[in-house]
Formats: structure tokens, C-alpha cells, sequence
């Protein structure tokens, strides 16, 4: 029953299934591991990502601040982990 998917913003349903959202963790992947491999070169040994992360489709203006607040107090987080 497809009838209670949410819908992004193009107007294609929201399901995991769909090849376009199959997309994002290649990419996500893809950038850790860029990002690793000059972290380690440059010498930032103990450089590391957590083991997931958490994609969200922005809705609307209100998600879109929470989540800009999100990213700039986290990182005073990162030590208490």
C-alpha cells in the first residue's frame, strides 16, 4: 500500500526503492572516503567518521533552520562522544 508514502518536493513518492534515492549512500561514500584518504595524508591520523549518517529531505523553512542549528552547535559536541 503506497498510499500513505510522503512525497519530496519533485512530487516522486518518498521510497527507498526508487533508484534515485539508491544514489545518495555511493555518494556519501564516495566523499568519506575522499575526504579520509587526504586527511591521512596530511597527517590528521586519528581522523574519523562516525559509522552512519542520517540523510532528511528538507521540507520547508522551519526544518531547514533546525538543521543549519544542528550543524553549527554540534561540533562543541564532539568531545563529550
Amino acid at each position: 500500500d503506497k498510499t500513505n508514502i510522503p512525497y519530496d518536493k519533485t512530487n516522486i513518492p518518498y521510497d527507498k526503492t526508487n533508484a534515485q534515492y539508491k544514489k545518495l549512500p555511493i555518494i556519501i561514500g564516495s566523499y568519506k572516503s575522499a575526504v579520509s584518504k587526504l586527511a591521512h595524508k596530511k597527517g590528521y591520523g586519528n581522523f574519523g567518521w562516525h559509522k552512519s549518517y542520517y540523510d532528511h529531505i528538507v521540507r520547508n523553512e522551519k526544518d531547514l533552520n533546525r538543521i543549519r542549528k544542528y550543524i553549527t552547535n554540534n561540533p562543541a559536541k564532539w568531545n563529550k562522544n
